[in-house]
């Protein structure tokens, strides 16, 4: 089965929209406290306390925004789907709710009118409830999952050969973006007030490191991979194949956006004291204006955390110049980012009716592809094309969900009958 539709942003009234969030999961009690850094601190230079625990952030998604490769303890050969993960805690809801998901993919699917970026998210539907999972087709984990040799492509890497207009190559990581993630973290960790001695005008700020130095990168992941993972039970492996919502997100959120309803995970800092009992924290380059799409990125992660506010540090070759607050309802007002609110309203609810219209088979892998530059978005059932190829082929074409949909499915029938 293939669908499509035609990305067009909706042209309505600038009116405000109905929202609202109930935390269900937190792994921090309070939001750390919020310390407003100097003028001319350095950001180039690590704090202190760089990449040591400290409540609300976490090195390893600050670092390289990974999670947890696989999930069941000890295997390789499963996945983390954090959408399932999601759900088999929240079993009451599923089912009535509308989606449960990953914050980002929604904000990928909310910003797709306005962008250029490539996406691919797996899909799947229990009950009246979506399941969205961003879908790497190109992961090695995706070739272990389908015990491909090497000289083997994973079965959706041919679906994907076959379905599109030629290979999809993968995307150089830009210096520049791994640049921005480390000074990122290090403003972050300046901004925890963990205690006084820890201040960022602190003698003891550590010497500069090259982020762009591949070496130095996979070093820093290695201590946080080592170091800094949630604790567990047992050796080693056991903590890091853990699967919990505490491996993969800071808060789960029941987010209500005028009449649709998710459960989403995110991994957003939240920063509060003093003046400010809740802000998000951005760091923004001077010499870069905003645009639309990080307007509606601060937006939507302030709507879907219940922030009031977003504190935003500019900085001028990683110098901190000044602050600037802005209330979270004056976000789309900003110069060089305007946008209606009701117009995300109606892109959410025109992509949420044709993937409930479509994505109709319970049990089924639906997959939602977007090439980058393209206006139209593609629907496929996997799991139609994946018997098909069994058929040809007489072959394992494996669906790596499969076991997924059917854990998440018998636990839900469990439930109901308790």
């Amino acid at each position: 089965m293939t669908d499509e539709v035609k990305l067009n942003s909706p042209k309505t009234s600038d009116n405000e929209v109905r929202s609202n969030a109930v935390i269900t999961y937190s792994a921090a009690k309070f939001p750390a406290l919020y310390n407003q850094l100097a003028p001319l601190t350095n950001l180039n230079l690590a704090p202190s306390n760089w990449l040591r625990k400290a409540q609300g952030l976490r090195p390893n998604h600050l670092i390289s925004r990974s999670r947890p490769s696989y999930s069941d303890t000890g295997r390789r050969d499963m996945p983390l789907f954090t959408s399932f993960t999601m759900a088999d805690k929240h079993l009451d809801i599923i089912g009535k709710i509308d989606v449960v998901s990953d914050a980002e993919n929604i904000k990928k699917l909310l910003k797709m009118p306005f962008s250029k970026a490539q996406i691919s998210m797996a899909v799947h539907r229990v009950g009246k409830t979506l399941l969205l999972e961003q879908f790497d087709f190109l992961s090695k984990r995706f070739n272990v999952i389908n015990h491909s040799s090497e000289n083997e492509s994973s079965w959706l890497f041919n679906i994907q050969q076959q379905l599109c207009n030629g290979p999809n190559l993968p995307k150089k990581k830009l210096p520049s973006a791994q640049n921005e993630r480390l000074m990122l973290s290090k403003f972050l960790y300046y901004s925890v007030n963990a205690n006084e001695s820890e201040r960022p005008d602190s003698p003891t700020t550590t010497a500069n490191i090259d982020s762009a130095d591949p070496d130095v990168l996979k070093r820093i992941q290695e201590v946080v991979r080592w170091k800094f993972w949630t604790p567990g039970t047992g050796s080693f492996k056991t903590q890091y194949f853990a699967q919990d919502i505490e491996d993969s997100f800071e808060r789960t959120i029941c987010w209500s956006f005028e009449d649709l309803q998710m459960l989403l995970g995110t991994n957003m800092p939240i920063f509060g004291g003093g003046e400010y009992p809740a802000v998000s924290l951005k760091l923004r380059d001077s010499s870069k204006p905003i645009n639309v799409l990080t307007g509606i990125d601060y937006w939507l992660d302030n709507l879907i955390c219940n922030v009031p506010e977003v504190v935003m540090c500019f900085h001028v070759n990683g110098i901190v110049k000044n602050y600037e607050v802005i209330r979270t309802e004056d976000i789309p007002k900003l110069e060089g980012s305007r946008f209606h609110p009701k117009v995300i309203k109606d892109i959410a609810q025109n992509i949420l009716s044709f993937l409930k219209s479509n994505c109709t088979k319970e049990g089924h892998t639906y997959w939602l592809f977007k090439v980058g530059p393209d206006d139209v978005v593609k629907l496929y059932d996997l799991t139609m094309l994946c018997n098909q190829k069994k058929e040809r082929s007489n072959g394992n074409s494996h669906n790596p969900f499969t076991l997924s949909v059917a854990t998440l499915l018998y636990k839900m029938a469990v439930n109901m009958m308790q």
